[in-house]
């Protein structure tokens, strides 16, 4: 175990690595157990919004005999801290080197988070290449829909998971368990699991068939991230595969068969998710929700009042009036082209008149924007398709009437697919077409195509370009998945450097050659591949009409439902969620005033972050907070004044409204719920002549540790104006705020052998910047400084 204690305040957002999360499994370390971390190659933000990394994470802590841990890159800043003072990257629950785990699982679901990759490997002290670990390293396993063409990468894993984790890893668990009981080699262990199905082996390229289970699994606990993620909501899972068969698209080929949850599972995976997590935006997953065949009884039972429901996938035709009213905030749609001949061609099969019928009852519904995708350099693309999306969207935005964006993609031929064998447009063509729509098109945002180009190269390569990952992460090419880092001159360097042609790999494929991914096998027969690609008009679900043969065994596939008319169990049964605000009679206290701790375990969480847990547990706690009026609905609570980053603080206090008296105890609900350092000192009524939280509150005292130099009274400093100028400029960093004398704010200073106790007026100066100035230290000094806030007054 690795104590990061004492980098953490150098971080830019440390909330990133703490793993004190609601919902964390914690299991204590054996010497006999399994010890599996879990890993995505990109940002904390990112990872934790990947449902898979969910689903496996309580699949493999639900074993008896293994610890399953996560770790995330980190950002460019805290890796520039581990390399300089020698750490390793370490897990977020044990803060464990990544050296020390048995097994390290990787989901890749990006091509340009390769690199990132390697980069957690070296920065865990593992080898990067499988060739070079020895039998105390990791085995490196990698899952997700990258590995459907595994050979780019495939030097530097020991074996690949082809399928779904929930049918592959019952299989492969125990022969992990046996190994690491009997202490066998890693050939021994290599050679057992190869022989399992859905494993793709790298060392003797073994033909393997794509695992996956018949039903849908549902997530039994969740993780509740303290810091806002990229998917900051409760995710439900509603079906899983799609038999739309548009050509472009990977997925609907490679997670096939269709599978949907019931009704009842899905409204009781949501109830128990929100009474778990105290989430109140509500996402179903989906390749297509709309094609769920009860999605308008779903909508009705998990739509209630305190619920911002997300239907993130809906075909752009699939909107009609009830569907379109359970839409809070944005709507997103992708019509993907914008003429009937290119939607044959896709096999994108909506009319144009039922996408101006979608825009009509979202534009009636209580939405607030709409986001419009589209592709562009597609096989067989003209002129007039260009100009029929511009054309399209004009149409839309004059249904719509309302903020309207369209962004434009790069079209990215990938494997597994009918257009897994045409060419990918370059990058002048695609920036002409791109630039040439944004010109003649309002609110227009388009994917750079030199990202795309590197997509394309990766997504249907071959094992040559390992050399090229390699050299590009010994350039420094990292996090290129973000846009900040991103350097397409430095990747063209490296191909060079290389002898490889990148674009070689986006040139169109001879349908009789073999591919470098054929011996991957998703079920999806090659003979049904090329029929689709080849033919230029719709091929209808085969939910609604024929088995089209594609290779798979879909006998259990449920059938399109026209009618929605439920035959479930009553409505009332599943009613959960806030009833239409009551006002109490005056004189009838329901405003409560909190007061709590915040200790050493979230100090590094910001105060934003700090409400939402929070307001988190107040629902977990099932306490009828009140909510306010509006297409989203916020609860009704304040905050004291914010505690900066970093400080622990002995009094914090938080108002909350609730929608009627209760009859148990607050304060026992709270304590319940509250996060892990996080800790409620009292609960208390609050009047309604009652002044507020900022009204009441206008100074704070802080204690300080940990500095053993003499310090200045207060008196003192004024009169040796070197010192006190030194933090004149100690105030909040924000545009206008007037450069005063801190003289002003700091309104008395203590110190004695061990602390220094500092009063200010909240709001006028930044105690960090004070004690840098009062002290006459370093920032990065400051920073290893203990600062608590001891009361508010």
């Amino acid at each position: 175990m690795v104590s990061i204690d004492n980098i953490l305040p150098f971080a830019r957002k440390p909330g990133r690595y703490l793993g004190n999360e609601v919902g964390a499994v914690h299991k204590e370390w054996d010497s006999k157990s399994l010890k599996f971390c879990i890993s995505y190659p990109d940002i904390y933000e990112i990872g934790m919004s990947n449902i898979g990394i969910k689903i496996i994470y309580y699949l493999l802590n639900g074993q008896d005999g293994v610890i399953c841990e996560r770790c995330f890159a980190p950002w460019i800043d805290f890796e520039e801290i581990l390399r300089k003072t020698k750490m390793p990257l370490v897990s977020l629950e044990s803060k464990t080197p990544l050296s020390e785990f048995d097994c390290i699982g990787f989901s890749l679901q990006y091509e340009l988070n390769y690199t990132n990759v390697l980069n957690m490997l070296e920065l865990g002290n593992i080898p990067i290449l499988s060739s070079d670990r020895k039998e105390k390293d990791p085995i490196i396993i990698g899952g997700g829909s990258n590995c459907y063409n595994p050979f780019p990468i495939k030097d530097f894993f020991d074996f690949f998971c082809i399928g779904e984790a929930e049918a592959i890893f019952p299989n492969i668990i125990p022969i992990l368990k046996e190994w690491k009981k009997h202490n066998l080699t890693r050939g021994e262990l290599l050679e057992e699991v190869s022989k399992s199905p859905g494993i793709y082996m790298p060392s003797i390229n073994n033909k393997v068939k794509r695992q996956f289970k018949e039903t849908v699994p549902m997530i039994q606990e969740w993780v509740v991230p303290f810091i806002e993620i990229a998917q900051d909501r409760l995710q439900i899972e509603i079906n899983r595969g799609c038999t739309r068969g548009c050509r472009f698209c990977q997925a609907g080929y490679i997670y096939r068969p269709y599978r949907e949850k019931d009704v009842l599972s899905i409204a009781e995976e949501v109830k128990e998710g929100i009474r778990k997590t105290g989430y109140t935006d509500v996402s179903l997953l989906s390749l297509s929700a709309s094609d769920h065949s009860e999605i308008k009884d779903i909508i009705k039972r998990v739509g209630r009042e305190n619920i911002n429901l997300s239907l993130p996938s809906l075909r752009a035709d699939s909107i009609d009036k009830e569907i379109g009213d359970s839409i809070k905030g944005g709507v997103t749609l992708a019509p993907e082209v914008g003429t009937e001949r290119m939607r044959k061609i896709i096999n994108k099969p909506f009319s144009e008149d039922g996408m101006l019928g979608t825009a009509e009852c979202v534009s009636k519904a209580k939405t607030t924007h709409m986001k419009l995708y589209f592709m562009i350099g597609l096989p067989f693309e003209q002129t007039e398709d260009i100009q029929g999306i511009i054309e399209l969207s004009k149409k839309i935005k004059k249904v719509y009437k309302r903020d309207m964006k369209v962004t434009i993609s790069p079209f990215v031929p990938r494997p597994h697919t009918p257009f897994q064998w045409e060419k990918q447009a370059g990058i002048d063509e695609l920036e002409q077409k791109a630039i040439y729509i944004k010109r003649n098109l309002k609110g227009v945002k388009y994917r750079d195509p030199k990202i795309s180009f590197l997509e394309g190269v990766f997504a249907r390569g071959d094992d040559k370009l390992g050399r090229v990952i390699e050299n590009a992460w010994r350039k420094g090419l990292k996090l290129q998945e973000w846009s900040e880092f991103f350097d397409f001159e430095s990747w063209l360097s490296v191909f060079d450097k290389c002898k490889i042609d990148p674009y070689h790999y986006l040139k169109a494929r001879d349908t009789s050659d073999s591919l470098p991914w054929d011996n991957i096998e998703t079920g999806v027969k090659r003979e049904f591949l090329l029929k689709e690609k080849v033919k230029e008009d719709f091929t209808e679900d085969c939910r609604i009409t024929d088995c089209y043969s594609c290779g798979l065994d879909c006998k259990r596939i449920i059938p399109m439902i026209t009618s929605h008319q439920s035959t479930r169990a009553p409505e009332h049964q599943y009613s959960y969620g806030r009833k239409k605000i009551h006002i109490p009679p005056k004189g009838v206290s329901v405003r409560f005033r909190v007061e709590f701790e915040k200790g050493e375990a979230v100090r590094f969480i910001g105060h934003l972050d700090t409400t939402r847990a929070i307001i988190r547990a107040i629902k977990r706690a099932n306490i009828p907070i009140a909510y306010s009026q509006g297409i989203k609905p916020k609860p009704r609570i304040s905050f004291s004044q914010p505690l900066p980053l970093g400080i622990t603080s002995k009094k914090e206090y938080f108002d909350i409204l609730l929608e009627h008296s209760v009859g148990y105890n607050i304060e026992t609900a709270l304590v319940r719920t509250f996060p892990p350092g996080l800790r409620i000192i009292d609960v208390k009524p609050v009047y309604e002549k009652e002044e507020s939280l900022f009204a009441r509150f206008q100074f704070a005292e802080y204690t300080v540790s940990g500095y053993q130099g003499a310090v200045i009274a207060r008196s003192e400093a004024t009169k040796q104006s070197k010192r006190w100028d030194c933090f004149a400029n100690a105030r909040n960093d924000r545009e206008g705020v007037q450069n005063d004398k801190v003289s002003a704010s700091v309104l008395n200073i203590e110190s004695g052998d061990d602390k220094i106790i500092i009063t200010m007026k909240i709001g006028k100066a930044n105690i960090w910047k004070v004690l840098e100035g009062l002290l006459g230290i370093s920032e990065s000094e400051v920073l290893k400084l203990k600062i608590e806030r001891t009361r508010l007054f």
